[in-house]
């Protein structure tokens, strides 16, 4: 497996937002005005998505019928639109 590029990378070309995934966690992280990045509870993107009820379905992709997973996930998400 490569490694990741550097979080200075993305600042500098002023990725306002980065996803991680690793070890079954997914952290968010926002640019800071200091070039920074720092863990956010929420997406700048998708304010609206629970990141927490996010991540269960991104692990249960890799243990659960793929197919199955995302018709829940798009049910899900049709909730959180019509909210």
């Amino acid at each position: 497996m490569g490694s990741q590029p550097s979080p200075l990378i993305y600042a500098r070309l002023g990725i306002p937002e980065i996803w991680r995934y690793r070890k079954s966690k997914l952290v968010v992280r926002g640019l800071q005005p200091n070039q920074a990045y720092r863990t956010r509870a929420s997406s700048i993107a998708f304010p609206f998505v629970p990141m927490g009820t996010f991540e269960k379905f991104v692990n249960r992709m890799l243990e659960e019928p793929q197919h199955q997973v995302l018709h829940e996930f798009r049910e899900w998400i049709h909730t959180l639109r019509r909210a």
